[in-house]
């Protein structure tokens, strides 16, 4: 009977530690940060690891800081852990660099390793999130970044760059050029002056029809952009296109390539069937640059292709250039004037106006 109860209390001891015991979280060394502070984002970590982690989670002892793999994983070992965390926040200039580690005591594999920048006490509120979540789930700070552990200094200087969307707008002004037997038509009225009782309209392919695209554009996760633009093309069609184009750089030169779907009515021939269909699905696709992809204000030149679903199959070789202005929260109007932009305003509408006076002659 007490060996069974011995064996009893063994179990229970063994499958107590296992579950409480998993992992060791030791506290982080946080240079240049005052002791309350620590206190708090220490805390703040510890709670944040025990949301993301499946396993159970101990503190490691206040009178041992590891910042040292050998001494977090010895200290772990002899404390039962399979796991351990640890982790420093060392000052260079202005701004903090906060590294991460996540071992596995037993054979000392790395099974994480998490660096990030910090700009301000404030900001390691959303930096231990986020370090938290990626060292517990072992995945990048990329994987793991959302709107809610974003820093402040990345939600001002790259949140259309990483994880946020904006919002712009804008004009794009080009050629549509018919291909095929497109009944892109322009019609003139003559009178004949010796049989008035004649009015004819000449009937003519335009070799090129002059758009104006209103342009709404959403930039999303992933480098992703939904596009949707109200369509005219002049003397020719009407429409309304959705596109989704991926962009391929972070940079201020950006090439991007995509593609969607839309409703155009072109229109009709007075003299044509009346019966004869000519509006219908539209798709395109297009590849262009973007230019200054980092500013407030941003030009693209594309080129592309577009095809009409109505009786004639409508379809031309589109071209065109485009302004966009991003929308900016109201906290950050007075960056979006800087000298840069101003330049840069000034340059594309004198580039516009150049265009649509070529146009016009």
């Amino acid at each position: 009977m007490i060996m069974k109860i011995f064996f009893v209390l063994v179990f229970s001891l063994i499958y107590t530690h296992n579950i409480f015991g998993d992992v060791v979280i030791f506290p982080f060394q946080l240079a240049g940060v005052d002791s309350s502070n620590q206190n708090t984002i220490i805390q703040l970590f510890f709670e944040d690891y025990e949301t993301f982690y499946k396993g159970s989670i101990k503190a490691g002892p206040d009178s041992v800081l590891c910042s040292a793999k050998e001494c977090a994983i010895a200290t772990a070992s002899a404390m039962g852990a399979e796991e351990v965390v640890y982790g420093s926040a060392r000052m260079l200039g202005s701004k903090w660099i906060v590294a991460g580690y996540r071992y596995r005591t037993a054979d000392q594999k790395l099974l994480a390793s998490i660096r990030l920048d910090c700009k301000s006490v404030e900001d390691f509120e959303f930096v231990m999130k986020r370090m938290a979540e990626a060292l517990a789930k072992g995945k990048t700070m990329e994987d793991v970044a959302s709107i809610d552990n974003v820093t402040e200094s990345e939600m001002t200087d790259e949140q259309h760059r990483r994880r946020e969307g904006f919002y712009a707008f804008g004009v794009k002004f080009g050629y549509l050029f018919p291909q095929g037997k497109s009944s892109y038509l322009n019609y003139d009225y003559n009178y004949d002056y010796y049989y008035s009782y004649e009015d004819r309209y000449d009937t003519n392919q335009y070799k090129q029809v002059l758009m104006t695209d209103f342009v709404n554009w959403f930039e999303l996760p992933k480098d992703l952009v939904l596009n949707w633009d109200l369509h005219v093309g002049w003397g020719a069609e009407l429409g309304t296109h959705f596109s989704l184009l991926k962009l391929f750089s972070r940079g201020d030169f950006a090439p991007y390539a995509g593609g969607g779907i839309g409703l155009d009515y072109v229109f009709a021939d007075p003299f044509d069937d009346p019966n004869k269909r000519n509006s219908g699905f539209a798709l395109n696709g297009k590849v262009g640059m973007l230019f200054f992809r980092t500013y407030n204000f941003r030009l693209s030149l594309d080129a592309g292709y577009k095809i009409v679903f109505n009786d004639d199959l409508d379809q031309g070789i589109t071209t065109a250039l485009g302004i966009t202005w991003k929308k900016r929260p109201p906290s950050e109007t007075t960056q979006s004037r800087n000298p840069v932009t101003t330049v840069l305003a000034v340059i594309g509408g004198i580039v516009v106006t150049i265009f649509v006076i070529g146009v016009a002659l």
